[in-house]
């Protein structure tokens, strides 16, 4: 009776869904600079912009073609992209003052509170700490850390809220993470494409090319589109070391999206909507993809691909698996369709490493790059089916 159990058990562990998590890699710095209101097709492609086009063609550039913002107008983008949350932000006015400053998490107060630095700097701000309304061309909506200044929780201290004339020029010094706001002219809500993107090169020019030989980031995005009746897909650009340039086409995402990924960077909580919305993984050099599976009551098997997505090669790790000869165990390949295209991929011989683990190394070979599957089997028996992705 008891064998029986264990078989019914082990059928039932067969259909457990795997659990896996992913390493974004991190970085000594992010600097991330949000302009204004213009359609993707505005920028990407367009003579208006030739600067921000040149960085598309650096190797450590990825551009996101399926990257929208979430909502009208620019304010609860703002701060939805801060905090995962719209804190009841619908317009553009100035938030209710009764009813700040705000204690939710967010993005500069998580960041603080694990020990990080987090900075806004804002181009025209009357002055450090200032929260109060618009000024020239500088805006409040466009500064969401003003809404948790000096909070009893996760707050931002007044001394964090500074202006872009205090922007450092040794590039060390900078925070672990800051938003960079250009003011009204220069962010292409007033002023024009081509205005904005000179901006971006006067500025920042030198920190693009710091970046990639310092462990930085520098994310280049929109608050959102020109138009209210467009699907709000806007350019979403990243650059740096750990970047693999190319464009990406495959996945979805959103500004919430974007929190989740800088949040899994650092190791924070996951703050409102963020919680439910999807990392982008595929365009950094070093992630390192962990599948833990529960296929068999007597085995705990967890995997390792790594680096992840693969752009040509990577490494498999396999530990927990109980293995009496590595000939027993075979790497299978399929497609999206299910179709088995193991031959298409140069799989290397597989090698057991002290401890028991299991090391196979794999070639992309002629596979292009999207979504496969993969299976483990030890003699007749799976062991793990998972995903992966080719770059």
């Amino acid at each position: 009776m008891k064998k029986y159990l264990l078989v019914i058990l082990a059928c039932l562990n067969l259909f457990k869904t795997p659990t896996y998590s992913q390493t974004i890699p991190y970085h000594d710095h992010v600097m991330i600079v949000i302009l204004e209101n213009k359609n993707y097709g505005s920028i990407i492609g367009s003579s208006d912009a030739p600067y921000l086009n040149s960085l598309l063609a650096d190797s450590n550039c990825a551009l996101l073609e399926k990257y929208f913002a979430l909502t009208h107008p620019s304010q609860p983008n703002y701060v939805r992209l801060f905090s995962g949350d719209g804190q009841s932000v619908i317009l553009d006015f100035d938030p209710i003052s009764s009813t700040l400053p705000y204690t939710t998490e967010n993005l500069g107060g998580s960041l603080l509170k694990k020990g990080y630095s987090f900075i806004g700097y804002s181009e025209d701000l009357p002055s450090v700490g200032y929260t109060g309304s618009d000024v020239g061309q500088w805006v409040r909506r466009h500064c969401p850390w003003l809404d948790w200044q000096d909070a009893s929780q996760n707050g931002i201290p007044a001394k964090d809220n500074l202006p872009f004339t205090s922007f450092p020029s040794d590039y060390d010094s900078l925070p672990t993470l800051c938003w960079v706001i250009p003011n009204l002219d220069n962010d292409m809500h007033d002023g024009t494409v081509p205005q904005g993107d000179a901006w971006v090169k006067k500025n920042l020019a030198g920190y693009v090319k710091w970046a990639k030989t310092h462990n930085s980031l520098l994310i280049i995005t929109f608050d959102e589109t020109e138009s209210y009746i467009s699907n709000n897909k806007v350019p979403a650009i990243f650059i740096g070391q750990n970047v693999i340039g190319g464009s990406y086409s495959n996945t979805k995402y959103n500004h919430y999206d974007m929190l989740r990924t800088l949040e899994e960077m650092y190791g924070l909580p996951y703050a409102g909507e963020s919680s439910s919305g999807n990392s982008i993984y595929e365009i950094w050099k070093n992630t390192v993809i962990t599948f833990t599976h529960d296929f068999y009551v007597s085995d705990d098997v967890t995997i390792q691909i790594y680096p992840h997505p693969i752009a040509s090669s990577a490494t498999m790790l396999v530990h927990g698996l109980k293995v009496n000869h590595t000939s027993d165990i075979h790497l299978k390949i399929f497609d999206i369709t299910g179709k088995e295209i193991t031959a298409q991929m140069n799989i290397g011989g597989i090698q057991q490493a002290k401890g028991g683990d299991l090391s196979i190394d794999i070639d992309r070979g002629n596979l292009s790059g999207g979504t496969y599957f993969y299976e483990i089997i030890n003699k007749d028996k799976l062991v793990a089916k998972d995903k992966f992705i080719i770059q």
